[in-house]
């Protein structure tokens, strides 16, 4: 039983050591491009059931949050040379903001907030291709907009981080 404890806290002092590794050790820099942004204002509104298909400068919220992830991990060097090792392409290709909760008189209080993109990834001649959804539920009475669009943002983040170092 002491044992435990004592073995229980040596890992709760020490954290858990989770790292992304790159599975190629040649791989050392990591570029991420700009993210592109296929959404347009003119298709801010959908005429079922209103569906928010918007949200400003998402793009420059997701490179930023892409680059943070890589600087927090620090396995891969961040580079703005496109001739980096390992190179990172995303075009936002959807927000949506669907309605999950009335209120008794027919209001919505609970929403998800999906934010889809295109994502390629390139290491020399080998590239893969895929469309990644981050998302989050919030309800309207207990975070705002903004706080939940993080969160999604945050969850997509993380989906192509881990493909960046699940792929190789």
């Amino acid at each position: 039983m002491r044992l435990g404890v004592l073995l229980s806290l040596f890992l709760f002092l020490m954290g858990c050591g989770y790292s992304f590794r790159a599975l190629d050790e040649s791989l050392r820099t990591v570029y991420v491009a700009p993210v592109k942004n296929k959404l347009t204002i003119a298709s801010d509104y959908s005429s079922i059931d209103e569906l928010k298909k918007y949200y400003p400068n998402l793009e420059v919220e997701i490179r930023r949050a892409l680059m943070d992830r890589f600087l927090t991990d620090g396995t891969l060097r961040l580079t703005d040379t496109p001739s980096a090792d390992v190179q990172v392409e995303v075009v936002l290709v959807d927000y949506t903001r669907e309605p999950l909760g009335y209120t008794d008189s027919d209001e919505v209080n609970r929403w998800r907030i999906k934010v889809g993109a295109d994502v390629l990834l390139k290491v020399g001649d080998r590239t893969v291709r895929r469309r990644m959804y981050g998302q989050e539920v919030y309800d309207q009475r207990l975070e705002s907009e903004r706080v939940a669009v993080r969160s999604a943002v945050d969850d997509l983040v993380r989906r192509i981080a881990d493909a960046v170092f699940t792929f190789w």
